[in-house]
């Protein structure tokens, strides 16, 4: 088993208030399936989550990330996450600045996880991860973003 290790943070503008987008993000059953390859995610108390993703293939070798998530508001325009149970270890943050008419909105995911790879693909997979997580958070930005900026969702 290889052991990985993969951190990303992106930002990006959204015309919205604080309000409306801690509300989306905190709405996990709904900006869960805003990454791509999650399948869906299940509530499984007030603030826990289970993710259920599609296999990831890379090298040869079919991974099926699996686990169960804590989000926490922190305070405002923040809101912490972290993996209570699962074959992937995921820990990250939200964080919602206030910008003249918008908001910064940034993403910071760190990751660790072992997949069943031998310890000579370790950069080719540890690239392959890299890419994973930072195209993943560039994907949900631009998806929360889509449904922020919105005429209907302006509406709510």
């Amino acid at each position: 088993m290889l052991k990985l290790e993969v951190s990303a943070h992106r930002e990006r503008f959204i015309h919205a208030d604080l309000a409306a987008c801690e509300a989306l993000i905190l709405d996990v059953e709904r900006s869960g399936p805003l990454w791509p390859g999650v399948l869906g995610v299940e509530r499984l108390g007030p603030d826990t989550f289970r993710w259920r993703l599609e296999p990831r293939r890379t090298l040869g070798t079919v991974f099926r990330p699996e686990y169960v998530s804590r989000y926490t508001a922190t305070g405002p325009g923040a809101i912490d996450f972290d993996t209570v149970d699962g074959n992937v270890e995921t820990q990250g943050s939200w964080r919602l600045t206030v910008q003249g008419r918008g908001l910064l909105v940034g993403l910071r995911v760190n990751s660790r996880v072992e997949v069943p790879l031998p310890g000579f693909l370790r950069r080719p997979a540890s690239l392959f991860a890299r890419r994973e997580v930072a195209s993943g958070i560039d994907a949900q930005l631009a998806r929360i973003k889509s449904i922020l900026e919105s005429p209907r969702e302006g509406e709510r």
